[in-house]
């Protein structure tokens, strides 16, 4: 519809005279306060006559298209949603005129329409600060992803060794690592097994986890299990290192 893009001259009529009431608010407070009025007063005056205006042009409204009292989906309206409203503007409303009886009426309209920016300014400065804080974490947290990449690219590699995927079963030291090699190699639950379970000299093809602390500590060690288990030979058959896994073959050693 065009008409639907240009201005209407009573919306725009109402929103200046909008504009002219709020500002002039605070300078008929100010006024009121001057000749005795009181807080309590003030604000009782204020909310009857916006009452009696609003009823004024609603009821007209009304009598033209009269209200069911129920929603498109048949449900009664609920009044919760304008009641917490209602009390919200109050509570405003309540703290505008109290901050109107202690500062000037230019500086409390000055607060009230830099407030927005004043929000944005403050949110921003603690996301700042938040982010400051919080750098050491996140740098934490980018290094335990890229371990975490470089264990799974690990594990991938191992798997696509020939030793790994001939010489059965591949054992580890720990569980730890059982679940991502059983899956890249698609094996049994007989064929990846961890040496605590089948003795340090298990046959087939021993991984061990060297070189790496952090490594050593997350797949090479494991609560109730013996070091011993992650200690390869010092001479291994036919060894090979991926990573932070050495691969003995001991199918060809024996």
């Amino acid at each position: 519809m065009p008409h639907a893009h240009r201005a209407h001259p009573r919306g725009v009529a109402l929103c200046l005279a909008s504009a002219v009431g709020f500002g002039a608010m605070a300078i008929f407070a100010k006024e009121a306060y001057a000749g005795g009025a009181t807080i309590p007063t003030l604000l009782a005056v204020r909310f009857t006559l916006a009452a009696a205006v609003l009823w004024a042009l609603l009821l007209p409204r009304v009598s033209r298209s009269p209200v069911t009292g129920r929603r498109p989906g048949g449900r009664p309206p609920s009044l919760l949603p304008g009641l917490a409203l209602g009390v919200l503007y109050a509570v405003e409303a309540s703290a505008w005129f109290i901050a109107l009886s202690r500062i000037d009426a230019a500086l409390a309209e000055l607060l009230l329409y830099a407030y927005p920016a004043l929000v944005v300014v403050g949110a921003a400065l603690l996301g700042v600060a938040f982010l400051a804080l919080k750098a050491g974490s996140f740098a934490a947290l980018a290094r335990e992803l890229r371990f975490i990449e470089r264990t799974h690219l690990t594990v991938v590699a191992a798997a696509q060794d020939p030793r790994v995927r001939q010489c059965r079963p591949v054992t580890l030291p720990t569980y730890r690592l059982i679940p991502d090699l059983r899956f890249e190699l698609d094996a049994p639950e007989a064929d990846v097994r961890a040496r605590s379970q089948l003795g340090a000299d298990a046959p087939g093809t021993a991984l061990f986890v060297v070189g790496d602390e952090k490594a050593v500590k997350r797949f090479g060690e494991a609560a109730g299990v013996s070091r011993r288990f992650n200690v390869p030979p010092a001479t291994p058959t036919f060894g090979v290192l991926v990573d932070f896994l050495l691969i003995e073959d001991r199918c060809r050693g024996n």
